[in-house]
Parts: structure tokens; C-alpha cells; sequence
């Protein structure tokens, strides 16, 4: 059964321990790991743990952000990836994803047919990524707010979102109705919002920051040119670090917007629909552009071999890719994968349980209906779509690694031991001051 690190217990050799936050994989699948293959899920509040877990032994595999996957590679403490101990992988696949250093264009060509455009866009422009992290599932940073009867203007915006999001605000003022915010409390996530609202960041694809904590407290400060605190107004923004508290003040009009992952704002629309359709209609987004894209992985230790490491690739396999794609090997399989049969595997059904956005393209193809029959209901509307799929990013990104065309999305990358001192004393500071 799955158990906290606050009471992780020593293990046998033969036992393997994955480290993941408490709400990244299904408990159902975390037991049946543990009963096939032998796996103890322990959880912990901050992926920067995995770095010393790595580093004892304590962990053999974890689920990683790809920032901290940069600096588990940079320490040497992560293996690289063996695509070919991957049974559900074709031949052909493995071959063009054996190696790092050989061929790369065949090996972009084979993540092109088995991830969607905006992990290979990870990919692209941060290529140690695919040699060390086995893509778990992506998210994107929105914002999610309720409004009835908005003016055409304000859902039609035609400048930056940061002036967007500042109608939203006054319209609410000008309407003299109370409009609470509230956003992740998370130094990362919040200094990524405020590099959004910069135009410093606007035209960079990848956040590499060479700042102290001076620095970071300047860039925090930037965010009061969002309006999200006012001295003239009482609804200061409200921080929580959890997100499932935050999706369910929102829900029940405690926040009327906030600042969160697409995955958090889909379970939030889900609930209002299924509670009441006519709420579900005031549930409205906001294009943050360029938008912040995560990318979470998961890495194994480099202490792992033998046996057990033999182990660790079975049941990744299974918790991956068994079922969820199209073996051309097999002859039994058709040219495309039944949606049955996908539902059935085990990444579809840890998707139906995080809400974040898969990262397999054959399953993006089932959930977007496009191996229906034209007839067929949909099982996810348009905003689920939007929701999952970030709308016009995927569009613009679809073809960006074949042609010059922008897409528009930007990653976080991964800091060194003291920028992350440097930012936590940053964020306390920022914090503690009541207006910025």
C-alpha cells in the first residue's frame, strides 16, 4: 500500500520505492504495483527531496518536475534512459530511440509518432530531458474566473493578458461585487507568473535564471503591476498550497478567479457542470501568453542495476505505455488502437485520475474524439478540450518543430543550490510584506 515519508520505514533489496507527491498517481494502481511488481509508493511535499533521496538510496525511481530533473542530471544522480527495455515499444521505435548521442533525427522523428507537439517541444529545446526522463504528464499555468453575463469586450480582448486580466478586475470593481483571488502558494509557480506579466521574459523560450535574492524579491514586486493586491481594495489575493482546497473554494464561490494548472481548473469546471450546467456556463479562462508549460517525468536512480533495475522497466511499462499504444509487432493489432482497449490500460486510467494532460498522442487522439465516428457523442466538451489542451498552443506547436512558426510557450529550467536559498528567502520577504 502506498505510505508518507513522514513513517518510511526500511525496505528489503528487492523492494522498489517510488517517491511521488501524494496526488500523482491513483492509489488503486499504487496497490496493484505493490502486489505485481513490488512497489512501495512513499510521498513527499517537495520534489527537491528526490535530489537527497537519490543521493542516500532511499529512492530507486521517482516522479520528477523536468527543472529538478535538470539538477538531479547536473549532480550525476539519475540514469539515463534504456528505450529498449520497453516491451511494448516496437522495433522500430526503439531503434530510433536508442542512444542519445547517435542519429538525432531519427530520434526525434520517433518521439514525434509517441508524444504530443508540446513535449517534443521539451525536447527540442532541453534535449538531456529525453535521455534521463520518461514523460509522465504535462500541465500548464492558467487563470480561472467566474463571470455571468460578461461583456462581449472582456471575453474578446484583443491586447496582452496582463491588460485582460486588469478588465476582468475593474469590471468587477465597477460592478461593486466582491471578487476574492487566490493562486498556489509556490515560490516557483508564483515567480513564474510574475515573469508572464514581464516583458523582459515575453520573447525567451526557456527561464534560465542567473539572479540572487535581490533579484528575485525585485521580479516578485513586478506582480503589483497585475493589480492582484490593491490598497484600495479589501479582496487581497488569498495563497494556499493546496490545490485541491483552492479547486474546491472556487467551486463553491469562496475565490471567484484563480491562478492555477489546467488540471486543477478541469476538475473545478467538471464539478461546477456536474453540479449545475447553468453555473458551468460562467466558467470562463484566461490566455496567459506566452504560456508556462511543466513538464513532469519520471527519473531513475543511478544507483539502480541488476535484477531489480530489470524490474523497475517491467513496471514502467505497464504503467506507461502496455496497452495505451499501438504495438505494430503484434498482429493481432490493428492499424490504430481500439479506445477500449486504451481505457483499459494503466496510463488511462491513472489519467482519469490526475486530469492533467497525457502525454501519449494515440490517447490525446481517443480523448479528442478523433477515431470516432462522426456520429458519436463526445465525451469531452470544448472547454474540457481547451482545458486539456491549451487551446491555440497546441495549434501553433503542432508543427513547429517541422517549420518556423511560432509557439508561443515557455519552460521553467532547473537552478543551482544557492538561486534556490536565494528564492525561498526572497518569497518570505515578498510574503511578509502586506501590498506589493
Amino acid at each position: 500500500m502506498p505510505i508518507s515519508i513522514i513513517n518510511l520505514p526500511f525496505f528489503s533489496n528487492n523492494e522498489i520505492v517510488l517517491a511521488t507527491y501524494q496526488s500523482y498517481i491513483s492509489n488503486e494502481l499504487a496497490s496493484e504495483a505493490n502486489s505485481k511488481f513490488g512497489v512501495q509508493t512513499v510521498y513527499f511535499e517537495n520534489d527537491r527531496d528526490i535530489l537527497s533521496g537519490f543521493k542516500t538510496g532511499a529512492y530507486d525511481l521517482a516522479i520528477i518536475s523536468s527543472s529538478t530533473l535538470e539538477e538531479a542530471i547536473e549532480k550525476k544522480i539519475v540514469k539515463p534512459i534504456d528505450w529498449a527495455k520497453f516491451s511494448s515499444l516496437n522495433q522500430d521505435l526503439k531503434d530510433k530511440l536508442k542512444s542519445f548521442k547517435e542519429n538525432q533525427n531519427e530520434k526525434i522523428q520517433g518521439f514525434n509518432s509517441l508524444y504530443s507537439p508540446i513535449v517534443n517541444n521539451f525536447f527540442k529545446e532541453k534535449p538531456q530531458l529525453s535521455e534521463y526522463g520518461l514523460p509522465y504528464f504535462l500541465s500548464y499555468f492558467t487563470f480561472a474566473y467566474k463571470c455571468k453575463d460578461c461583456p462581449k469586450e472582456l471575453d474578446n480582448s484583443s491586447g496582452n493578458w496582463g491588460e485582460q486580466f486588469q478588465s476582468i478586475i475593474n469590471q468587477k470593481e465597477k460592478d461593486n461585487k466582491s471578487f476574492k483571488l487566490g493562486i498556489i502558494e509556490d515560490e516557483v509557480t508564483i515567480l513564474s507568473l510574475s515573469k508572464l506579466s514581464s516583458k523582459e521574459y515575453k520573447d525567451k523560450k526557456s527561464w534560465k535564471d542567473n539572479q540572487n535574492s535581490k533579484d528575485f524579491f525585485s521580479q516578485y514586486k513586478e506582480l503589483s503591476k497585475l493589480g492582484l493586491r490593491s490598497k484600495n481594495r479589501d479582496s487581497s489575493i488569498f495563497m494556499n498550497s493546496d490545490s485541491a482546497l483552492m479547486s474546491e473554494m472556487f467551486i463553491k464561490d469562496q475565490l471567484q478567479g484563480v491562478f492555477m494548472y489546467n488540471g486543477d481548473a478541469l476538475y473545478s469546471y467538471k464539478e461546477l457542470k456536474n453540479n449545475n450546467e447553468e453555473r458551468a456556463k460562467d466558467f470562463r479562462l484566461l490566455n496567459i501568453s506566452p504560456s508556462l508549460w511543466l513538464l513532469d517525468q519520471i527519473a531513475i536512480s543511478y544507483k539502480i542495476n541488476g535484477e531489480k533495475e530489470e524490474k523497475i522497466y517491467r513496471f514502467l511499462d505497464k504503467l506507461l505505455f502496455s496497452g495505451a499504444i499501438n504495438n505494430k509487432n503484434k498482429e493481432i493489432e490493428t492499424q490504430k488502437t481500439e479506445s477500449n482497449n486504451i481505457k483499459n490500460s494503466w496510463a488511462w486510467r491513472n489519467f482519469e485520475f490526475l486530469q492533467y494532460t497525457p502525454v501519449l498522442k494515440e490517447m490525446q487522439e481517443v480523448i479528442k474524439g478523433e477515431n470516432k465516428d462522426k456520429q458519436e457523442e463526445k465525451e469531452y466538451d470544448d472547454m474540457m478540450l481547451k482545458l486539456l489542451f491549451g487551446g491555440d498552443n497546441e495549434k501553433e506547436c503542432g508543427g513547429a518543430l517541422q517549420k518556423e512558426e511560432k509557439c508561443n510557450i515557455v519552460f521553467e529550467s532547473g537552478m543551482t543550490d544557492s538561486q534556490n536559498l536565494d528564492l525561498s528567502l526572497a518569497f518570505q520577504k515578498w510574503k511578509n510584506n502586506r501590498y506589493f
